[in-house]
């Protein structure tokens, strides 16, 4: 349809449907319109973040970085604590042992 095939077909509508139609056009627009202006809002709102964000923040002089928290543990300073009961130590189970215990695990049980 062209320009004019439109504007002829609005000019062959009746009153009531160009009040209609004049109706839903505004109602587009407003809405449009909201729409627009939220999309401004959350643009400038960005823009405020990334101002505030390459602001170096003030660090004042009980604050410790992450970095420097790093740095100051040393492995000399770890503490060391031997076990002296021996019992809580387990060594690998034997290799056969340990294929019994695999097999009685894939076993189906009898609650199934």
């Amino acid at each position: 349809m062209t320009k004019g095939e439109i504007l002829a077909q609005y000019k062959n509508l009746s009153p009531e449907d160009r009040r209609s139609f004049d109706r839903w056009l505004r109602g587009n627009a407003v809405v449009g319109s909201i729409f627009g202006v939220a999309l401004v809002a959350i643009a400038l709102g960005g823009l405020q973040t990334q101002e505030t964000a390459t602001a170096p923040a003030p660090t004042s002089p009980q604050t410790i970085s992450v970095q420097e928290l790093h740095g100051l543990a040393h492995l000399d300073n770890l503490r060391v604590d031997h076990i002296h009961n021996q019992a809580l130590v387990f060594g690998a189970p034997e290799p056969a042992a340990r294929s019994a215990a695999l097999m009685q695990d894939s076993e189906p049980s009898a609650d199934d």
